[in-house]
């Protein structure tokens, strides 16, 4: 299935995480899952929420950059080599992964 990833730009400073997520917090938004990458002076947070337009929304209406972009999730079995089935299905059809999250989103 596709679920909405949101991609958040912010400057690597402290607090700077907090206040976005005090956004998502005050708009009664659940992160679901969630991935950092950062470089000297930026960052970009990713992450699934369970509104990701209302999201997307606050954090513009309060100052931060961000965008959306269409993702595939996959439930798979929480057994040894579950994952590793997974990947040989997107080795075989030459699909390469850019990013990938874990979430026990089946308590949701």
């Amino acid at each position: 299935m596709n679920v909405t990833q949101l991609s958040l730009f912010l400057e690597n400073k402290p607090g700077r995480l907090q206040s976005a997520l005090k956004v998502l917090g005050e708009n009664k938004i659940n992160i679901m899952t969630l991935t950092i990458a950062e470089v000297s002076d930026f960052g970009i947070v990713r992450l699934i929420v369970n509104k990701p337009a209302e999201a997307a929304k606050a954090l513009k209406e309060n100052n931060f950059t961000c965008s959306t972009t269409e993702v595939l999730a996959l439930e798979i079995e929480d057994v040894p080599g579950a994952l590793v089935k997974a990947l040989e299905a997107f080795g075989r059809n030459k699909l390469n992964i850019c990013l990938l999250y874990t979430s026990d989103a089946a308590d949701e």
